[in-house]
């Protein structure tokens, strides 16, 4: 998927493409309704994007980026089908070796769901800690 936005500044030059912070402006975003402090709808973001076109880029210049390919089904899965699973592991796991206590093998399961989904995210960072292939890609200066 190809969308717009314009150069903040030039984070770090790089052999194989510039680190940029790119603000995406959303002319569709609403911010006139009364619900805009609900809804949660930014009129403008910025976020870190690869240079990968041939052109230089300095701050203010409009570019078209594509956004990474993820699968949603895995990354769904290990989100929230993974501490899902621990969770009902530990409570059953708990209540087989200490018989009666419920709300005691309820909190044990939270507990390790939480641990979990920490660890799942701390995996997830050092694996993309150096790598950039999960950034969105500019293919074009406008």
């Amino acid at each position: 998927m190809i969308e717009q936005a314009v150069v903040e500044k030039i984070l770090e030059k790089r052999k194989e493409g510039d680190l940029v912070l790119l603000k995406k402006l959303r002319p569709d975003a609403c911010n006139h309704c009364q619900g805009k402090v609900l809804c949660g709808v930014n009129s403008n973001f910025t976020f870190k994007a690869v240079n990968r076109s041939s052109s230089a880029l300095q701050k203010g210049d409009f570019v078209e980026y594509l956004l990474p390919e993820v699968s949603v089904i895995k990354l769904s899965f290990l989100v929230y089908s993974v501490p899902l699973i621990s969770f009902l592991t530990a409570v059953l796991l708990f209540q087989w070796f200490i018989k009666g206590e419920e709300i005691l093998s309820v909190l044990f399961g939270l507990v390790v769901m939480v641990i979990t989904f920490l660890i799942i995210g701390r995996i997830d960072k050092i694996k993309t800690k150096y790598k950039d292939r999960r950034l969105p890609k500019i293919q074009q200066k406008i």
